[in-house]
């Protein structure tokens, strides 16, 4: 019953939102990176460099090349470090003046600027799911673009196409691409439904991290997300899963059984895991090389 009247109040509100969606950043940077420890015991896993380049740095720069300056960052009370990163620090900026060597923060600066941050608390970690929701009051109007700050891809406009998608189809996209078979195990993996255009699928199942067995493809998910309005109601309806966990993937599960269009976009280009260290070495190879 709580389901259906959720349904019942997104059907009625539907129209009037999106005739006036905003696009919202939504960057989940609460999870204490504990295959980085010891080395994230006091620096999140988000300022681990990558060619000298905190990892979240790649984000902002993807988000602001694809014109989503509206952010939400959703950390931790025990990550102070990272709140810090979005601040101009005097102390260097005034060292640097004085030695002629602000072209090392320019490009820094200049992506903060163009940003409009605000940020949000996940108390707990409670999941993916549960992270999101707390984007709620800021973005429950607007098309939410999520990025995951573990996942590093080399096209930089790959999110305006899946922006242009999810209006022109009327539909939440997510980003995928095929793992191998013993690695479907450490993502949500999809079940592809019919072909709308080239590498754009529909979805008609998703499945947080199944067993080699239970996986309905070897298709990932990668960390970046452009989806409707409609997720926060179902944020909201679901219940924890492993782990007393709010998964995201439960959630889009919830949308496409609630039959809003959920499509997959499958992304070709190179992508790092870097929540891992072998993604992260991988990374740190390429972007060297680069």
């Amino acid at each position: 019953m709580k389901q259906l009247s959720i349904l019942l109040i997104i059907g009625l509100n539907i129209f009037l939102m999106k005739a006036t969606m905003n696009i919202i950043g939504i960057i989940p940077a609460a999870g204490f990176g504990t295959r980085f420890l010891p080395f994230t015991k006091t620096v999140p896993k988000e300022l681990v460099p990558l060619n000298g380049v905190p990892a979240i740095e790649y984000i902002l720069r993807e988000l602001v090349a694809n014109n989503v300056t509206e952010i939400y960052v959703i950390t931790s009370p025990y990550k102070g470090l990272l709140a810090d990163y979005f601040q101009h620090n005097y102390v260097v900026d005034n060292f640097l003046k004085k030695t002629h060597k602000e072209n090392l923060l320019e490009e820094h600066y200049k992506t903060l600027l163009a940003i409009n941050f605000t940020f949000a608390f996940q108390e707990e970690p409670l999941g993916l799911g549960n992270a999101i929701a707390q984007a709620k009051e800021f973005a429950q109007q607007s098309l939410s673009v999520i990025t995951l700050p573990d996942d590093i891809i080399s096209d930089p406009l790959l999110i305006q196409f899946m922006i242009e998608q999810a209006k022109q189809h009327n539909a939440s996209i997510i980003a995928i691409a095929k793992v191998p078979l013993e690695r479907v195990s450490s993502y949500g993996i999809v079940a592809l439904g019919e072909q709308i255009e080239k590498n754009l699928f529909s979805i008609t199942d998703i499945i947080e991290k199944p067993s080699p067995d239970n996986a309905p493809s070897q298709y990932a998910v990668i960390g970046r997300y452009v989806l409707q309005p409609e997720i926060f109601a179902m944020l909201d309806a679901i219940k924890p899963g492993r782990n007393g966990e709010f998964q995201l993937t439960d959630a889009i599960a919830l949308l496409i059984q609630s039959n809003f269009p959920v499509y997959a976009f499958i992304y070709e280009g190179k992508r790092f895991d870097v929540g891992n260290p072998i993604g992260f070495m991988e990374a740190n190879h390429y972007y060297s090389n680069k």
